[in-house]
């Protein structure tokens, strides 16, 4: 038996609720099917817009106290950048572990600035600017057992926030002249301000006109406003680009005439700044060091209880200004100093027509 379109339109007049759900629900499972891959993405979408709602609501309630928030983060960045150090400052900062171990009770034996200072790479490719960097110091002291730990307190209490990399504490070697009982090395780093990178030189600007066009527009300018010759000099105007006395033997006649018409009145020009070379040797004779010892095969400059190595920088205060000198030999009688880039060698023992 086979069905005919006219049994199916018969069927359809007798039962016309029946074909009609039939049909919506084939409509149905149709429209179901092609877009069940979308629904995923659907409930996706859905549910980020839920998390991003949420944040934003959580945000909206956080940001009331955002300006105080704001203004606390603010102190606590100032506070912090007035306790670091600068890495420049190596004898002032030694200073400071002075001051620490005069007051713990505990006597130095090295005290040295073991970060080399470097300025940052700029321009392109450098790496991303640091807000703060390790300053690294190495740091020797004698004492009794009190005494020392009251000094690493007071390190990690002080002004200066530090961070031990290594502490040694071991039974310190018979010495009648320190008489101590234990050697405490520690290696630490304290909290430094990067150094500040030079000034990059600004790029040539791209909007200059071709050198034609500027002699065109130079021209025309000419053109329209002739220039006038410039009005004569005064007789007695100094030449700022040839002063008197610039070339050597040529007198200055204002130095000149004021010494023949008055002679109770002499100009005295001002002194120029001393040489590196100047300052060495103002300074060297002053340094009187006690003597030299040698402790496992490396030779020391003893200055009373303390003791220099070779490579060890030694902070001055001449004239009240801070110098910081570097120890770079110790040969036989004598040792030389360095002074960026000036040397200077002396007898560790001053014949007494050459002391100060």
């Amino acid at each position: 038996m086979s069905l005919t379109g006219k049994d199916l339109v018969a069927f359809g007049k007798k039962q016309p609720v029946g074909v009609t759900c039939a049909a919506l629900s084939l409509m149905l499972v149709g429209v179901l099917y092609f877009r069940s891959d979308s629904l995923d993405e659907q409930t996706k979408v859905r549910d980020d817009k839920q998390a991003e709602a949420k944040r934003l609501k959580s945000n909206i309630a956080n940001s009331k106290n955002l300006q105080g928030q704001l203004d606390e983060l603010a102190a606590d960045n100032k506070d912090v950048q007035g306790r670091a150090v600068q890495p420049r400052d190596a004898s002032l900062n030694l200073k400071y572990f002075y001051q620490l171990e005069a007051a713990a009770a505990v006597k130095q034996i090295s005290d040295r600035h073991t970060t080399s200072v470097a300025l940052p790479a700029t321009g392109k490719g450098a790496p991303s600017k640091a807000a703060y960097t390790p300053d690294g110091y190495a740091i020797m002291v004698q004492g009794e057992f009190r005494p020392a730990v009251d000094f690493l307190r007071r390190i990690e209490r002080g002004p200066h926030f530090s961070r031990f990399t290594n502490v040694v504490l071991a039974a310190a070697a018979r010495d009648a002249e320190l008489g101590a009982k234990l050697n405490l090395t520690v290696n630490l780093e304290l909290l430094a301000v990067p150094p500040v990178p030079p000034p990059t030189a600004l790029p040539a600007p791209g909007n200059v006109l071709p050198l034609a066009k500027r002699k065109a527009t130079l021209e025309l300018a000419q053109k329209l406003v002739p220039l006038q010759p410039p009005a004569p000099l005064p007789t007695n105007l100094k030449d700022p680009f040839n002063p008197p006395g610039f070339k050597d033997g040529e007198p200055d006649p204002a130095l000149a005439s004021a010494a023949t018409s008055d002679p109770a009145t002499i100009v005295v020009p001002p002194p120029r700044p001393p040489a590196d070379r100047e300052l060495l040797e103002a300074i060297a004779p002053l340094i009187t060091p006690s003597g030299t010892a040698v402790f496992g095969g490396e030779s020391l400059l003893l200055f009373g209880q303390k003791r220099l190595r070779i490579g060890d920088t030694l902070p001055i205060i001449y004239k009240d200004k801070p110098y910081e000198l570097t120890l770079t030999a110790i040969e036989g009688n004598n040792f030389t100093l360095r002074l960026h880039d000036e040397l200077f060698t002396r007898p560790i023992k001053s014949s007494p027509s050459s002391k100060p």
